[in-house]
């Protein structure tokens, strides 16, 4: 597909088109706002063992996961932005709806 049919095709301004194939427009962000504090792949293995133990029926309290998460946070040496690494009531709904949990 030439630039010029694009533009034909898409109604998109052909110095819209060339700057994006000549990389003078940049790529935008497939996140948004800051990076999360604890990593993707940790908080993972965090929601599998969490789901795990409901599965066992030793389901864990609001309260208790964020025990959990303070103290994990504070053995494996993980900086974050939670007040003394104790993560608040936002991160826990927000971790809960990231993994399904319930």
């Amino acid at each position: 597909l030439t630039v010029n049919k694009a533009n034909e095709l898409y109604h998109i301004p052909v110095t819209t088109l060339r700057d994006h194939l000549s990389g003078r427009r940049g790529r935008k962000s497939s996140t948004f706002g800051r990076p999360q504090d604890i990593p993707l792949e940790q908080e993972a293995k965090l929601a599998c063992c969490l789901s795990t133990l409901q599965k066992w029926g030793f389901g864990l309290t609001r309260l208790e996961v964020m025990e959990a998460v303070q103290s994990w946070v504070a053995n494996n040496n993980i900086k974050t932005q939670f007040a003394e690494n104790r993560p608040g009531e936002k991160w826990f709904s927000n971790f809960k709806a990231r993994h399904n949990l319930s």
